[in-house]
């Protein structure tokens, strides 16, 4: 999994080297850069971290894995829906909040174009902008459903 996927980006106080998979973007408020990912992941679902849930679930526990992947799709959808919100209001701090807690949990689930837009969203909001947001929620919108059918699916194969 690539690296810069899990982490937030980290401020220079000072333009650097430019990375070979991101542009760089001028914070206006603290005048340092931030990394600005490159375009979204091809990869929709990453199976690596389900084979790991799945690995660490108990013998003769209930389906864990359907659990945490039903938690997901439900907390998810809130998310999605208070980034809905919070792009009607242009409210940029609750834009980065939502974003990044969809990045993470999807992230942790291995739903890696979810997690690439979602860090998109999440760079928007912490630079107080919400100018490219809403053209980013509806590649979420796009990708959520396929990302839902892909982790189900991948819950039938690890429940075999």
């Amino acid at each position: 999994m690539n690296d810069d996927m899990t982490r937030s980006p980290r401020p220079t106080a000072a333009p650097g080297r430019p990375d070979a998979t991101a542009d760089r973007v001028r914070c206006a408020a603290t005048q340092m850069f931030f990394a600005v990912p490159a375009p979204v992941a091809e990869v929709l679902l990453d199976q690596a971290p389900l084979a790991t849930i799945h690995a660490a679930q108990p013998v003769g526990s209930g389906p864990v894995l359907e659990d945490v992947v039903r938690v997901f799709e439900e907390d998810a959808a809130k998310r999605i829906d208070e980034l809905g919100h919070a792009i009607a209001a242009d409210d940029a701090i609750r834009v980065f909040r939502a974003a990044r807690a969809l990045r993470a949990s999807s992230v942790d689930l291995g739903a890696l174009r979810l997690a690439a837009v979602s860090r998109q969203l999440e760079n928007a909001g912490r630079l107080g902008t919400t100018t490219s947001a809403a053209s980013l929620l509806r590649e979420i919108h796009g990708c959520f459903p396929a990302t839902r059918r892909a982790l189900r699916s991948a819950c039938r194969t690890f429940a075999v």
